[in-house]
């Protein structure tokens, strides 16, 4: 009974963790964005932090008071009066682990970034930063004294039966959502690791080209001015235009692999390409995961161009 109570608190501010997330983007970016990792419109890092408060907060202080193990005074509403200093350290902590930890889960399981606060100042390794922790901090001192009073006057424990109705109505959701979310996201993964193939292996002669094609152009001055000073436009003229064709050559089979993946893609796809922010890739290596990142941003960039169509 109390886990089920607990089911649903916890799936009750994910669903409003995911409108805050919404809402925050849309005026950002100014126009509607549907935030999260999975598919629905829940956010459960949000669920399971207003959880992890009210637990903290609410449940086992008043226990602990009851029971002679703790001593502090209640409020009007028969809550613990716990200083905000604390509430403000504890979340902001709490918080600042729990969003690396999903933060390395998620890149470790799906080579992907769903956050990244790199160009946040006093940021770890772009999964958490000061600016963003404080404020998780200042928003678990709303909910333990704005939230949680509320949530607690919510009589279900004393209605068991819809109260363990409704958690496994909601866990049967979460379950299928959580399977789509994972089935989609291994078919996209796997289309961007053949798109990062096909770029690693053609972007590596690319630049090759590229960064001999002034090199190239330079001998082939040299040589043009020995021979003949009439003849040395022609000859650069020549080779830039060798270097031109060679590199077209070798992006064209990416342009045609971006063609191919885009239309075949399944709206839950679509739906995590532009949900995720960075992708990495499989490779460990710093370079391919440029590459990777990079074929994937025009994966990303071609397929919200065709949507704004």
């Amino acid at each position: 009974m109390i886990l089920a109570s607990y089911f649903n608190k916890f799936m009750f501010f994910s669903f409003i963790g995911w409108l805050y997330e919404c809402s925050y983007c849309t005026i950002r970016n100014r126009h509607w964005d549907n935030r999260g990792f999975l598919y629905g419109p829940i956010c459960p890092i949000y669920g399971f932090g207003a959880s992890l408060c009210l637990f903290l907060f609410g449940d086992l202080p008043i226990y602990l008071i009851r029971t002679g193990r703790l001593h502090l005074p209640l409020s009007d509403r028969g809550l613990a009066q716990i200083p905000l200093w604390q509430i403000f350290l504890i979340c902001m902590i709490g918080s600042a682990i729990m969003e690396y930890l999903t933060s390395y889960l998620l890149e470790k399981f799906f080579h992907a970034v769903w956050w990244d606060y790199s160009h946040v100042p006093l940021n770890l390794h772009g999964r958490i930063c000061l600016p963003a922790s404080v404020g998780f901090g200042l928003a678990g001192i709303a909910i333990t004294k704005w939230i949680i009073p509320l949530v607690m006057e919510v009589p279900d424990r004393q209605h068991p039966m819809t109260t363990i109705i409704l958690a496994l109505l909601l866990a049967f959701y979460l379950g299928m959502d959580t399977g789509l979310t994972v089935e989609s996201l291994i078919q996209l993964t796997h289309r961007l690791d053949l798109l990062q193939e096909s770029f690693d292996s053609r972007m590596e002669s690319t630049v090759q080209i590229a960064s001999l094609g002034p090199g190239a152009i330079a001998v082939a001055a040299g040589s043009a001015a020995r021979e003949a000073a009439l003849n040395a436009r022609d000859n650069l003229s020549e080779a830039a235009s060798i270097i031109r064709e060679t590199a077209a050559r070798q992006t064209l089979p990416l342009k045609n692999n971006l063609s191919e993946i885009g239309p075949r893609m399944t709206r839950r796809e679509r739906y995590h390409l532009h949900a995720i922010r960075t992708y990495r890739g499989r490779k460990p290596d710093a370079a391919s995961s440029r590459r990777a990142g990079t074929a994937f941003r025009r994966l990303q960039d071609r397929i919200n161009h065709r949507t704004k169509q």
